[in-house]
Parts: structure tokens; C-alpha cells; sequence
């Protein structure tokens, strides 16, 4: 879902009807990727991302 948001840039509504779950659904497997991201890396890099700063760190990690 975190790929499909970030990456694929599709809306919550957009991966909820392809995945056939709920908006909220989405949304909150959302936020547990960000808190998860966040964490494991300001726990393994010993960096602190920025709310916007991090996107692009995760998006070139992932190419």
C-alpha cells in the first residue's frame, strides 16, 4: 500500500477499490509504514527524516 501511495501515486480511494478494503484501511496500514520507516531509520542510520525530506530518501532507496 506504501508503494501503491508513494510511489505509484494512486489516492487512498484508488488503492482501497483496487485492493477492495476500506478508505480508513488504507490509511492506517499507511501510518504504520511511515511510524515503522521513521523508526528503522532513525534506529539503523541514526538519522531523523523530516516529514517531507523522507519521501524521496524512501523513493531512491527503492529504485
Amino acid at each position: 500500500m506504501f508503494l501503491l501511495s508513494r510511489v505509484e501515486n494512486l489516492t487512498y480511494n484508488q488503492i482501497a477499490a483496487q485492493l477492495n478494503i476500506s478508505r480508513s484501511a488504507v490509511r492506517q496500514h499507511i501510518v504504520e509504514a511511515l511510524v515503522f520507516l521513521r523508526s528503522y531509520l532513525k534506529e539503523t542510520l541514526g538519522m531523523i527524516v523530516s516529514h517531507t525530506g523522507w519521501i524521496l530518501l524512501i523513493c531512491d532507496l527503492l529504485v
